[in-house]
């Protein structure tokens, strides 16, 4: 209106309705096959349908887009371009059983309209001989697979589009300013920032998650990589080291062991800047967390130690934070000193915050994650004091969640560490001495930075943490394809080897075509590339390894095992820009647009979902090559035509 000059409220003024996100029902593999099977076709119509369902469900096809297809289209290929949003050409793959269906139906039809797909109802004649289309229209298209849905038994909506989902609830999602799990990010309503990882200008930075998405399931698999763990689908998608590119995107079920996993780097994120709690209740929260007992029974927290100065030390953190006076005990079974916190409404606090919950169910309370810097050190401090190792920095749980929920923690502090488990027997402190075996979980700082910043801010009341005895201090870069690829241009520049081991002490090349580089090596190798005048799209490659290698972590994979688990609800986000998000230190792919591939939809369709303008940066983020494209899309589809 107000281009028009007709006076009018100013629209910036007008709010709009929040309206909820949208969610997308699921369809199994096996919905599939029984919406595939449902056409009659020992009809025309039915081959018809059979033919659009087929299509429609292998190119990932606009409605519109299919209902523009021509019958003279060639389908021998396994390949057709169609014109789509904003008149752009594209091209999509067509599935075997796909072709072999509209090769049926084009065969009975004794027409000579030139579209692919028409109309075969009684009133499609008297429009024929008018001269008439009797193509369809994409409302008709819609009709047919919701019409073949009922029949199928499939109460959910039908699109080309139905994905595999992928993170179970309690994995780590880290924030601008502070990490949620998948299930609390799925509860919001709104845009969420998460962090991400730009391949493009390889750097991190934050963007929005645009859609969501969850499902049910009891198919899980729990990947192992340099002591992080991570439980997902297996269709989650990560990036690897591949051996055609430097990144490439892999299925969980794919992942082999010695696959090398893109993750992060411990790093100084950022924190809420204030204090949601006051001074020491966080320490004190760790303590309880670790090694605490929370009973409503017996309206008290009971803390136990060996030594007693920490217990004499937690009692001044009780009477300042609380305001009332612990009682201390001596147990009689085992001999340790207990601190007994009889303060109901603290009892009902702690329960609120899910530390009253079985040793082994324990995880951080959620309102840390939103903590400032000073309370996460607090609650790991707190935490060490009664978990942690004199030593060797150990920290000790029968929760692996708890301590992948302090691994992550540490990561924003500048802390790496290797998540170990381990199965041993335990004596308990009974008359009887009974004797169990169970699974501990052990959270290991090696490397020696990591140890140097944690003695300096874990002011743990454990004596003697040991940083000298420790392990190389620098990262490996796997590079091993790259020098396998290359070594022939290598052994052409008459000097190089010479030149690399008088310069830079650098022996032999050969042996990097077996072993990972560091940063330091890579550097040198680089340098002398340079000086000889290699080809610059192979120097390209080795210093998009190097430049990657600044913030990511290369994590090698140790095992891959399927979980034995029931039924439970795992989670999908679709993330804006770059399609990927850090997910338990590991970077987690897109799911949303990369698992279309697993339905059959082409590159430039995800281009198109992801609002991408060059098919160029929809490759980096999908991190795909056309020969993986074509392999993932002929593994499921052929899948398909064996049953």
């Amino acid at each position: 209106m107000r281009r028009q000059g007709v006076q009018s409220y100013d629209p910036e003024r007008i709010e709009l309705a929040k309206t909820q996100q949208r969610e997308l029902d699921l369809i199994s593999e096996k919905e599939l096959e029984n919406l595939m099977s449902s056409p009659d076709i020992t009809t025309i119509a039915g081959l018809r349908d059979k033919a659009i369902l087929e299509l429609f469900f292998s190119t990932g096809l606009r409605v519109s887009e299919l209902c523009s297809l021509d019958r003279d289209t060639d389908l021998k290929t396994g390949e057709i371009s169609v014109r789509g949003k904003g008149g752009k050409i594209r091209v999509v793959f067509v599935s075997g059983a796909a072709a072999i269906s509209v090769k049926k139906y084009l065969e009975q039809r004794v027409d000579i309209d030139e579209a692919m797909f028409i109309d075969h109802s009684p009133r499609a004649h008297a429009r024929m001989v008018k001269e008439e289309s009797i193509r369809l229209t994409p409302r008709s298209v819609e009709r047919i697979v919701t019409k073949y849905a009922v029949i199928a038994g499939i109460a959910k909506k039908c699109t080309p589009h139905v994905i595999r989902h992928c993170l179970v609830g309690t994995t780590r999602i880290f924030l601008p300013n502070s990490i949620t799990r998948t299930r609390e990010l799925f509860s919001k309503n709104e845009k969420t920032r998460v962090n991400s990882y730009d391949f493009k200008n390889k750097k991190f930075i934050n963007v929005f998650t645009t859609r969501k998405e969850k499902h049910i399931t009891s198919n899980l698999l729990e990947i192992h990589a340099d002591g992080r763990k991570i439980e997902c689908t297996p269709y989650h998608r990560f990036f690897k080291v591949g051996t055609d590119n430097f990144v490439e995107g892999v299925e969980a079920q794919n992942i082999k062991e010695g696959d090398y996993l893109f993750g992060i780097k411990p790093h100084q994120g950022n924190f809420s800047k204030k204090n949601i709690r006051p001074k020491n209740f966080w320490r004190l929260i760790g303590y309880i967390v670790g090694d605490g007992t929370v009973s409503l029974a017996r309206r008290g927290v009971i803390l136990t130690d060996k030594d007693k100065k920490h217990i004499e030390y937690y009692a001044k953190l009780v009477e300042n934070i609380l305001k009332y006076k612990p009682t201390q005990t001596i147990s009689t079974y085992s001999k340790s000193f207990c601190l007994n916190i009889y303060n109901l409404p603290f009892v009902k606090e702690m329960l609120a915050m899910g530390v009253g919950v079985p040793s082994k169910e324990r995880i951080i309370p959620g309102a840390l994650f939103n903590a400032s810097k000073e309370e996460i050190i607090d609650f790991i401090t707190g935490f060490y004091d009664a978990e942690g190792n004199s030593g060797k920095i150990k920290m000790f749980s029968a929760s692996k969640h708890l301590l992948k929920d302090v691994q992550v923690l540490l990561l924003k502090l500048s802390i790496d560490s290797v998540l170990i488990e381990r199965e041993r027997t335990v004596i308990l402190p009974s008359k009887n001495k009974k004797e169990i075996r169970h699974t501990i979980y052990i959270l290991h700082v090696t490397q020696k930075e990591s140890k140097v910043v944690f003695k300096k801010i874990i002011k743990t009341l454990k004596n003697n943490l040991i940083i000298e005895d420790t392990q190389r201090t620098d990262y490996k870069i796997p590079t091993q394809f790259l020098f396998k690829k290359n070594y022939s241009k290598f052994l052409e520049c008459k000097g190089f080897s010479f030149y690399l081991e008088q310069k830079h002490n650098i022996k032999s090349l050969k042996r990097y075509q077996s072993i990972c580089t560091t940063d330091v090596i890579l550097e040198k190798i680089i340098d002398t590339m340079k000086v000889f005048n290699m080809e610059k799209s192979i120097v390209d490659e080795f210093f998009t390894a190097l430049v990657m290698a600044k913030d990511i972590k290369f994590l090698k994979v140790a095992s891959i095992k399927k979980i034995k688990a029931k039924s439970i609800e795992v989670y999908d986000f679709t993330i804006d820009k770059t399609s990927n998000f850090i997910t338990d230190g590991f970077i987690s792919h897109n799911s949303f647009a990369t698992d279309l591939l697993y339905n059959g939809a082409d590159l430039r369709t995800v281009q198109m979902m992801l609002g991408h303008a060059s098919i160029a940066t929809t490759q980096i983020y999908t991190n795909v090559t056309n020969k993986f494209l074509r392999d993932q899309f002929e593994k499921f589809h052929s899948k398909r035509e064996k049953k």
